[in-house]
């Protein structure tokens, strides 16, 4: 009887423990997913309010000019970066959505939501991030409605 009991507990650990894995892979599966278009990478789909979205931009082709534009949920233009491949071919950028009285993002439900990075002067499509409504603890207190 001994022997079963054990071999219940050691097989009902293994299962939790493979369950567990599998939850937490799928999680990262997903948070992790690669935005691309042409040159231009963007780490991942979702970020939580106060993370920093990343843009890679490597081996721009010949002639690669104009601006990366970034758009908020209400087509607002948060933020620009120009580019030029005959200046500078590769390169990383980031931002991070924030509350801004110029811009009148008063208030998170206003981060929420679809933003657009867009590549104006190229034929590159645009990409498309989520900003989720989960804020980073250590963010909490820059996060305050400010207007």
């Amino acid at each position: 009887m001994q022997k079963f009991t054990k071999f219940g507990i050691i097989l009902g650990i293994t299962l939790a423990f493979l369950l567990i894995i599998s939850i937490n892979s799928n999680r990262v599966l997903e948070k992790d997913k690669l935005l691309t278009s042409g040159p231009f990478v963007v780490n991942n789909s979702k970020y939580k309010i106060g993370e920093n979205v990343f843009v890679t931009v490597d081996s721009l082709l010949e002639n690669d000019v104009g601006r990366i534009l970034i758009i908020t949920t209400k087509n607002k233009i948060y933020s620009n970066i120009d580019f030029n491949w005959s200046k500078k071919s590769s390169f990383n950028k980031y931002f991070k959505p924030v509350l801004s009285k110029d811009l009148k993002i008063c208030d998170n439900s206003e981060l929420i939501g679809e933003w657009k990075i867009i590549m104006q002067g190229t034929k590159y499509h645009e990409l498309k991030i989520k900003i989720t409504d989960e804020i980073i603890p250590s963010e909490i207190d820059n996060y305050k409605k400010i207007c």
